[in-house]
């Protein structure tokens, strides 16, 4: 693959080193201004929350060609800001940028702008596998979902050299009007593993698809959002393999200072220790130090069991913490605030241990960690 772009120069940053435990909100309360409303008043109430984390999309930020929407973007900040004037200390902001569409029904309306929605009609493969037949896009491709049979999402074609020219003009706007801005700390990516393409596996090269040419095309990506945020960190979300995180993202991430980012902490995947796929989050104690490293929880790592160290583990929020801050060293979490856990309704995870919101506020390895609730804040060599 020709990279689009030539070699970088990075410069020195402002200080945006913020280890401690940060909240990732769930689309259902971003586009809900009344539903925003409850969550930061119930930021306000827990003194340990160092900021929230908010999923945008290309689709919604970039209107018309080169025309530009910020409202809710300018919303996030407003109210971040207003937290932080109440409370005396700053409250921060993680914008993450989607370039994998989850829900079916969306299509690519949110991963992609309007003028680079064109498709080429159905697909459809071979008759006995009428299960992918879906829209064929030009500029995304489908990929099955794993929990949700029937299914598909779509990824954008990172291997196209019109989608990287267009994103990363996407990113030279985005930073002129945030990268300065002392409330945005960190853009980051969406996951980068990318499911298993909707695409007969006789129709790939066609496309011009090869697993490949989409994780190099992710760090393009990646380079390219680094060349324009100089002031604010900039965070890839891995989850694939560990090979994959050494053979693909384990030179740049010194060179172009880029954090670390896993979602998923669970003995599952991230910390996979059985057969040839190792998990991504096995390189983080050596990265400690190094990188600014975070993990999430979200999603069923609230509620599945796991079959690692033990042959049935179901962790609670307290082990889950314990994990990130003693035996993975990271210097950030951050917790989705699905309402299950946060408000501790229905099967969230541990019965009986309460909700999230509780946890945060009375846990006492946080409350009395100091500003980064008792995880690693050693300011890293490179990040």
């Amino acid at each position: 693959m020709i990279s689009l772009f030539s070699p970088q120069t990075i410069v020195e940053t402002s200080d945006k080193f913020i280890p401690g435990i940060g909240l990732k909100l769930l689309h259902s309360d971003t586009s809900v201004p009344s539903k925003l409303d409850t969550r930061f008043t119930e930021f306000a109430a827990i003194p340990a929350i160092r900021g929230v984390s908010v999923d945008i999309s290309w689709g919604d930020i970039e209107t018309a060609y080169d025309v530009f929407d910020w409202t809710f973007m300018d919303d996030i900040v407003a109210r971040a800001d207003a937290l932080s004037a109440s409370r005396g200390y700053q409250f921060y902001v993680t914008f993450i940028l989607s370039w994998r569409e989850f829900k079916s029904s969306n299509g690519v309306t949110k991963i992609l702008p309007s003028y680079l929605q064109t498709d080429r009609g159905t697909y459809n493969s071979d008759p006995v596998d009428l299960d992918l037949t879906h829209t064929e896009y030009d500029y995304a491709y489908a990929y099955l979902q794993a929990n949700n049979p029937g299914e598909f999402g779509y990824n954008l074609k990172l291997w196209e050299p019109l989608v990287l020219k267009r994103a990363e003009n996407l990113f030279k706007h985005i930073a002129k009007r945030y990268d300065k801005n002392d409330t945005v700390a960190c853009i980051r990516t969406e996951e980068t593993a990318s499911g298993t393409p909707a695409i007969h596996s006789s129709d790939r090269s066609a496309m011009s698809y090869s697993q490949a040419r989409q994780e190099l095309g992710q760090v393009e990506y990646v380079k390219a959002m680094r060349r324009h945020f100089q002031n604010t960190r900039v965070s890839v979300a891995l989850n694939f393999s560990r090979d994959t995180v050494k053979d693909n993202w384990q030179l740049i991430l010194q060179e172009l200072r880029i954090n670390v980012f896993c979602p998923n902490a669970n003995y599952q995947s991230g910390l996979n220790t059985v057969g040839s796929v190792q998990g991504a989050l096995l390189y983080y104690q050596s990265y400690n130090g190094n990188y600014m490293t975070s993990v999430g929880f979200q999603g069923d790592d609230w509620r599945s069991d796991e079959q690692e160290p033990t042959p049935t583990l179901r962790p609670s929020y307290a082990d889950m913490y314990d994990r990130a801050k003693d035996v993975l060293l990271v210097n950030e979490i951050e917790m989705l605030a699905r309402s299950t856990e946060w408000y501790g309704t229905g099967d969230a995870n541990v019965a009986g241990q309460g909700s999230l919101q509780d946890f945060l506020k009375t846990h006492p390895d946080i409350i009395n960690g100091g500003v980064s609730c008792g995880l690693s804040s050693s300011s890293p060599l490179y990040y």
